[in-house]
């Protein structure tokens, strides 16, 4: 039972996979799947501290709530952080 239920996920898996290549394919100039804003901006740690500090601030004007929790396993530390769209929906 669980060998079909993995193989059927992993079936799952590869056909959405190849759809969205034949998408990306076929809308790659239209959409401009390769450009990216982001590319632009000079990160760098103190950066994104900045706005770390913006979004975590529940006194500052982007209207978001944001959860952080983190993590430790076998020495990993993992951050995860929940964006609310809107703080007043508490959803």
């Amino acid at each position: 039972m669980i060998d079909a239920n993995l193989e059927n996920f992993f079936r799952e898996v590869r056909n959405k996979n190849e759809l969205q290549s034949k998408l990306n394919e076929a809308y790659r100039k239209t959409l401009t799947l390769d450009f990216n804003p982001l590319n632009f901006v000079k990160w760098s740690e103190n950066k994104i501290s900045e706005i770390l500090i913006f979004l975590l601030d529940p006194e500052s004007t982007h209207d978001r709530e944001l959860s952080v929790s983190t993590s430790y396993d076998d020495f990993k530390r993992v951050i995860g952080i929940e964006n609310k769209f809107y703080s007043y929906t508490g959803n």
